[in-house]
């Protein structure tokens, strides 16, 4: 059969029922036309996968789960072997290795892109290290999250941001010509500016009292926003009200914000209606936010995330949850196995 020759009506059916990014990219590689067809339908973000850490002395592929697939994905790279591998908000990976086998890279798993960094600073940066790359500079924690370092790729050579040696980063993440760093101690994000590293502005949180604080990527909106847990009560006291909440469970709320880079707007604004939303939070270091009325998948008030249920020598078997916070309940959606504790990543095809 010529699938070239199926009318555009019934190319046009068959797009309306693909709810992945995966899936729209493989409608993509049948043929031209229907490459071109494609163009007029464009994809939903992804949903994260879970970057499956393996044993770094002896694996030669990278491993992903997809939740929505229930599917493991192996991405051949004998060079990972005896090396720590960390990972970003940008879809990239820091390939650490070890003494034995020194090399620092970027990698996207997905497009095969690279960047090579200087070995010089290499006892800097671990698995748990956080960071980001812009293209061209890469900003970085050191190895126990005290301090920060950066790479500018055309001058080849580590520097420390030395306004910045007391800052206890929990987070990186670079957005509009900006690496937006969080202060795990004072809960400020610092912007610094892409290219220069200088400091352009530094941003107070917007509860005083709180538990949690943690990054959030928005892929549906393209937004960096601010996931809070603060204790449950009707008014903070800087005076935000607390009426449109992620969830209530009884003993905190969860307050999503939106990050206000432009000077002349204030740092943080609540978002509105904010309960129609599932996260994805891996509990360690990425949370991802989507909303649940532009993926059929997912329900609102809702929180996903990987729990460790077994551990057989060096692999544990890991089960993913979805906890609703309306019913207080929780569903197991799929499980996997790994080396250690897996991170959310952004698939970028």
């Amino acid at each position: 059969m010529d699938w070239s020759g199926l009318f555009p009506e019934l190319l046009n059916a068959i797009l309306g029922n693909l709810k992945e990014r995966t899936d729209h990219l493989r409608f993509r590689c049948v043929c031209r036309s229907w490459r071109y067809t494609a163009k007029s339908h464009p994809m939903l973000p992804s949903l994260p996968w879970l970057y499956l850490p393996q044993d770094p002395t002896n694996s030669i592929d990278l491993r992903f789960y997809s939740l929505s697939e229930d599917r493991v994905y192996k991405i051949p790279l004998p060079q990972v072997r005896n090396s720590y591998i960390s990972v970003s908000a940008s879809g990239f990976l820091f390939i650490i290795g070890l003494p034995e086998n020194p090399k620092l890279f970027l990698i996207n798993p997905f497009t095969g892109r690279r960047a090579h960094l200087p070995y010089a600073a290499v006892h800097y940066f671990s698995c748990e290290s956080v960071w980001d790359y812009s293209g061209s500079v890469f900003v970085g924690s050191y190895r126990y999250g005290r301090g920060v370092v950066y790479c500018q790729l055309r001058k080849n050579r580590w520097s420390r941001i030395k306004a910045l040696s007391h800052c206890d980063v929990k987070d990186i993440i670079y957005k509009d010509g900006s690496f937006c760093i969080l202060d795990s101690k004072t809960r400020e994000v610092i912007l610094l500016d892409g290219e220069t590293l200088d400091i352009t502005r530094i941003i107070q949180p917007p509860y005083f009292h709180y538990w949690h604080i943690d990054f959030a990527m928005s892929p549906d909106n393209d937004d960096i926003q601010l996931l809070v847990e603060v204790p449950d009560q009707k008014e903070n006291d800087d005076g935000m009200q607390l009426a449109d909440v992620l969830v209530q469970n009884g003993k905190s709320d969860y307050v999503l914000c939106n990050l206000n880079s432009q000077p002349e707007k204030s740092g943080w604004s609540k978002i509105n209606n904010s309960g129609n939303i599932a996260i994805f939070d891996d509990q360690c270091r990425r949370v991802f936010v989507f909303e649940t009325s532009r993926h059929s998948g997912l329900r609102k008030k809702t929180i996903i995330y990987p729990s460790l249920s077994n551990r057989h020598t060096n692999i544990g078997t890991w089960h993913i949850y979805a906890y609703n916070f309306e019913n207080l309940g929780s569903d197991l959606k799929g499980q996997c196995s790994c080396w250690s504790h897996p991170f959310w990543i952004l698939p970028r095809f």
